[in-house]
């Protein structure tokens, strides 16, 4: 699937962010949740590429899910968040469907999101409910490796972090 050029893209961000400036004034956050999407808009369903694809940009005011202080997580032990070889690597439409029985089954008064081992052993860290995880400790920063089941973001790439096999559980 092609990406769009990178003038198409930064042009759509600042319009649908300009057009969409007054959604602020409603609600209680100043944050505005931008997605870039491709798709393709071949006319058929069956699983085969498309020669067509569209370039949207999905806007709306967003108020942080989680205290910014830090969080309680659940280590889910029997569900998996990406599989070897899947999409998790990709933002995708399905991306994050299957967590949706995972995270309704949680006791909210006690947690506040999922730390997502790997599907394959349910031994190494990933992510937690919607992000990307890093932690700080004397020795540094440490983020999972990008082992090609999670998708990498701003905080795993920046430099000063160390990658790290992080182990949740031993057998």
């Amino acid at each position: 699937m092609p990406s769009p050029d990178k003038s198409l893209f930064y042009r759509a961000l600042k319009l649908v962010s300009e057009i969409e400036e007054q959604w602020n004034k409603p609600f209680c956050s100043s944050i505005l949740y931008l997605r870039p999407i491709v798709f393709g808009s071949r006319g058929h369903i069956i699983p085969m590429p498309s020669n067509a694809y569209e370039f949207i940009v999905l806007c709306a005011p967003f108020i942080r899910p989680y205290k910014e202080e830090g969080q309680n997580l659940l280590v889910e032990m029997h569900y998996g968040r990406t599989a070897p070889n899947g999409v998790g690597v990709a933002k995708t439409a399905a991306n994050y469907s299957h967590t949706h029985l995972p995270n309704s089954l949680i006791n909210k008064d006690q947690y506040d999101a999922i730390l997502w081992l790997d599907a394959a052993t349910h031994t190494y860290i990933e992510e937690t409910s919607i992000a990307n995880i890093f932690v700080e400790t004397d020795d540094g920063v440490f983020t999972p490796n990008l082992n090609g089941n999670i998708l990498a973001a701003y905080s795993t790439e920046d430099d000063h972090r160390q990658r790290l096999n992080m182990i949740a559980f031993s057998s």
